[in-house]
């Protein structure tokens, strides 16, 4: 490894962390909007069948 490979490693580090944590919002994000939209068609499909539930 060179010296300047050295000195950039911490900033490349940064990098890469800031970009998966930066996934791993976007997939949380995901996630939620998923199960948000599974629980409104769960409830939906409920209140049709003649099983209502209040929230």
């Amino acid at each position: 490894m060179t010296p300047q490979c050295l000195v950039d490693m911490p900033g490349s580090l940064t990098e890469e962390a800031r970009y998966h944590a930066e996934r791993a919002d976007e997939n949380y994000r995901a996630g939620m909007t998923c199960e948000r939209n599974y629980e409104s068609v769960k409830i939906l499909t409920m209140n049709r069948r003649g099983k209502i539930i209040a929230l």
